[in-house]
């Protein structure tokens, strides 16, 4: 994320994962649900692995641990909250609407990512060359985060 200002990337996922929810709350066509379903969690991946790997670097070294403590307890606190949740919204107004609720959760995140998040513009100086991006490193954590996604949404 050093080409691009990390906060615009992590909202650019949040959007894309709300057009892809909306075509998946509208779609009756189980394929489409499908290649839906792949897309919306490579999209929710995206925001995720910039806040894990990068994120915590932007705050000053006497915070990081708080930060990733904060981290930490919000992904399990919304792991073990989402079934009980999630069941209550399919019981009592249907399986679609959790992608209402969690476009509707998405577009309230956007101003906070904006207003809590530091700033991290691109460095020149700290820009490695393309050539030392690991391709096959980052193409294996995605596919691996993503199965990972997929496989708890079923």
């Amino acid at each position: 994320t050093t080409l691009f200002e990390r906060r615009k990337l992590i909202v650019l996922g949040l959007v894309g994962d709300i057009v892809v929810m909306k075509i998946t709350f509208y779609t009756h066509d189980i394929y489409v649900f499908i290649i839906c379903r792949f897309l919306s969690a490579a999209f929710r991946v995206f925001p995720w692995l910039i806040l894990q790997v990068e994120g915590i670097g932007g705050f000053p070294p006497e915070k990081r641990g708080k930060a990733v403590g904060i981290s930490t307890i919000s992904m399990g606190l919304a792991l073990l909250l989402s079934l009980p949740v999630t069941g209550f919204f399919v019981d009592h107004i249907g399986w679609r609407y959790l992608f209402v609720v969690a476009s509707a959760l998405y577009v309230l995140m956007i101003p906070v990512i904006y207003l809590t998040l530091p700033q991290m513009k691109p460095d020149p100086a700290t820009r490695r060359p393309i050539s030392e991006f690991d391709f096959l490193g980052a193409s294996l954590m995605m596919v691996g985060t993503i199965t990972l996604i997929t496989g708890m949404q079923m």
